[in-house]
């Protein structure tokens, strides 16, 4: 499981700088972990360069990583009462190819996932609706148009489609009467009023000197899970910390936080992002499978005639005061202490994020806010 969750780090940084790079005044929400379920699915079915391409660029053995990936996602997916993670992830091919029924039942097995044959030659618009109604509901109606109007035709091959969203709730709540409209420096010379969340509490918290960041913890309810927050010491900082951050530095950093008080400043905000996978794929090195003249598919459909014509991946968060009943209703005895100074921790201008498992160190999540008032 640990190498496994190192390989999701690799892939999700480089993804991450991947967006950044081409998009650097957007915001940036993408889970990398449920990228590389999909992307697993489709392996099932790869043969010779295409095969080696996709171990490459995911950093995964997938010999070996197939029947633990697949038994994590069911545990992942299992409805829980302190969070909802709900993930779609399905293959859409051209209904004038077959299916191998090898590849349906491994695909069953493995993921408990599906495959699906479409009308994409006379009912391209009606499968596209078909598609995103799926994915809606497979989200809590949460994700919707996964895939635009006109994406899909008559030429459509094979489509990837890859949803996923996420809500849970703080360990410590925020007090909402505690939220006021404060500044936030989008960049050095311009800021948006936006709601800032305060709290004064103990959490994990480090500072790195070679990154120039802060570095918070803050835990959703029974710790399963939690926030990980990098804070530029420098309002435009945020570029240089995506593009200096590798998995070892991260590491140490995450090892090296110790508990202590923090006084915290943190946006609400909500960030629902569209990726045009293939786009992003491609640019990292994984270009045979969306190439028809180099694509070997052939364990998906026997032949080399299938490729990936488009892939789509969307990422929903919301970020606000919510608590559980549970956690207000714990009582909390205070005794006298020596005043402690906390460590400050304001998040006035943009950050990078993401929320990790913390039983397995899985980072199934990877965000930067670069302005709170867009999503």
């Amino acid at each position: 499981m640990e190498s496994m969750a190192q390989s999701i780090m690799k892939f999700g940084l480089d993804i991450l700088r991947t967006i950044a790079f081409s998009k650097p005044t957007e915001n940036i929400f993408v889970s990398p972990f449920s990228i590389q379920t999909a992307m697993a699915m489709l392996h099932l079915g790869t043969r010779n360069n295409s095969k080696a391409e996709v171990e490459k660029v995911l950093y995964f053995d997938f010999d070996s990583i197939h029947g633990s990936l697949g038994e994590y996602l069911q545990i992942l997916n299992q409805k829980e009462s302190s969070y909802v993670l709900s993930s779609a992830n399905r293959v859409f091919i051209n209904n004038k190819y077959k299916f191998l029924e090898e590849y349906l039942q491994t695909l069953q097995a493995t993921y408990k996932a599906e495959a699906q044959t479409c009308d994409f030659i006379t009912n391209a618009e009606g499968e596209k609706d078909k598609i995103n109604k799926w994915v809606e509901g497979e989200t809590n109606s949460k994700i919707k148009d996964l895939v635009p109007s006109g994406m899909l035709n008559p030429l459509t091959v094979m489509v990837l489609v890859n949803a996923i969203y996420f809500k849970g709730n703080w360990e410590n709540q925020f007090e909402v009467e505690d939220t006021q409209s404060e500044e936030f420096y989008v960049d050095s010379s311009s800021y948006v009023e936006v709601p800032m969340m305060k709290m004064k509490r103990k959490f994990k918290f480090g500072q790195s000197d070679d990154l120039g960041c802060s570095i918070l913890e803050l835990p959703y309810v029974k710790k399963d899970l939690s926030m990980v927050l990098l804070l530029p010491q420098q309002i435009d900082g945020v570029t240089s910390l995506v593009n200096n951050l590798t998995p070892s530095k991260l590491n140490k950093l995450m090892k090296e936080m110790t508990e202590v008080k923090v006084d915290i400043a943190l946006p609400k905000f909500k960030l629902e992002a569209d990726l045009n996978l293939k786009e992003v794929l491609i640019n990292l090195g994984l270009s045979d499978i969306f190439d028809g003249r180099k694509a070997d598919l052939s364990g998906i459909d026997g032949t080399r005639e299938l490729y990936v014509s488009d892939a789509f991946h969307k990422a929903f968060i919301e970020v606000n005061e919510e608590g559980t009943e549970a956690a207000a209703a714990t009582a909390v005895v205070k005794m006298k202490r020596k005043r402690v100074i906390p460590k400050i921790f304001r998040a006035y201008h943009p950050f990078i994020f993401f929320i990790k498992d913390n039983k397995s160190g899985m980072i199934l999540f990877w965000g930067k806010l670069q302005n709170p008032k867009t999503r």
